[in-house]
This record gives structure tokens, C-alpha cells and sequence, in this order.
């Protein structure tokens, strides 16, 4: 089992990601507010669909932080 944590310092980001939150054959992808915090929650089983998810996470944080650098 692969696993990963990631805290993003932003609150808009929540409810950005919040849709993003499931459970797949292979890994899982979590997502929960908190006050200082958005923490975002990898498991995967084995390592291509960890690789996956990894991905999946960094390309929403970059387009939220594209979005973000327009505003």
C-alpha cells in the first residue's frame, strides 16, 4: 500500500477539490477541511495507480494556482 498526505494553505481550495473526493478500484483520493487547512489523502494499492492519483492531484492544484495568480 502507497500512501501520501497533502496540507494546501488555502480555503478556496476545498471547495475547488471537494468533488474530487473517491474511491476507485485501485487507490482513493480523500479530501477534508479544516480551519487552517485543506488535507488531501492518497492510497493506492500499487505503485502506477499512486503515480496516477499523484498526477491527477498536482494538475487541480496547478490549474486552481493558475486561476488563482489571474484573479
Amino acid at each position: 500500500m502507497y500512501s501520501a498526505e497533502i496540507q494546501v494553505q488555502d480555503p478556496k481550495i476545498y471547495e475547488c477539490l471537494v468533488s474530487e473526493s473517491m474511491v476507485y478500484d485501485r487507490s482513493s483520493l480523500e479530501i477534508k477541511d479544516f480551519k487552517e487547512y485543506t488535507l488531501i489523502t492518497i492510497k493506492a494499492n500499487d505503485a502506477v495507480a499512486f503515480r496516477a492519483s499523484i498526477n491527477a492531484v498536482t494538475q487541480l492544484l496547478t490549474v486552481f494556482e493558475k486561476i488563482k495568480n489571474l484573479e
